[in-house]
């Protein structure tokens, strides 16, 4: 099965970096083992070489292969690192697909959000079904109801409010914000980059 979360390397202003990716298009980006296991292995190797991650987060949390284990080794990976860690939430980020992905709980240095983004605990539809299910009314619709719980506790303003990101952002500036953030971080990893321990098997 295609994993929700994709690795590589890119170049942003010229800064190599590692990326970690969610992609919502493919089990709306949810973290399954293959997923966890893939950014817990490329995250400890950019914290071998002094490499920066750079992590961008639409993901509606964990799927059902997820397991205890692998979702250890991922929140432990990002906690461990100590290279420059940039978070850039660029859609949905619902209960431990936020908290798992760089966030500043995990030592994140940098998290920032798009002004559309959605934050939360967990989903709007699972958030009404449990919390607001009785405000819903003949005049007022689900949707209405779901509608006004992102307004209110979902909105990346709400989460920069609580502290949990850092600024938020326009969608059409956070390619420079990303760049930017990574030349300010560089002397995390300043200098040619060395292998800081042994490699594990993968």
């Amino acid at each position: 099965k295609e994993s929700g979360i994709v690795t590589g390397f890119a170049f942003f202003g010229g800064t190599l970096c590692g990326v970690v990716a969610s992609n919502n298009a493919c089990d709306a980006g949810k973290i399954g083992f293959l997923g966890a296991k893939k950014a817990a292995d490329l995250i400890s190797f950019c914290d071998r070489f002094g490499i920066s991650v750079l992590t961008l987060v639409d993901s509606e949390g964990l799927c059902d292969c997820a397991c205890p284990k692998c979702v250890a080794r991922l929140a432990s990976a990002y906690a461990n690192a100590t290279v420059a860690k940039v978070t850039a939430v660029v859609g949905k980020a619902y209960g431990a697909g936020f908290t798992l992905l760089g966030s500043k709980s995990l030592g994140a240095d940098l998290e920032i959000a798009i002004e559309s983004a959605v934050i939360s605990v967990m989903s709007p539809e699972s958030a009404v079904a449990f919390i607001m299910n009785d405000q819903i009314t003949a005049e007022k619709s689900r949707a209405d109801v779901e509608a006004e719980w992102c307004e209110k506790y979902a909105s990346a303003t709400c989460a920069a409010e609580k502290g949990d990101i850092d600024d938020i952002v326009e969608e059409s500036t956070i390619r420079a914000r990303i760049c930017s953030a990574l030349y300010m971080l560089a002397s995390k990893a300043d200098g040619i980059p060395e292998r800081k321990y042994a490699r594990t098997p993968l």
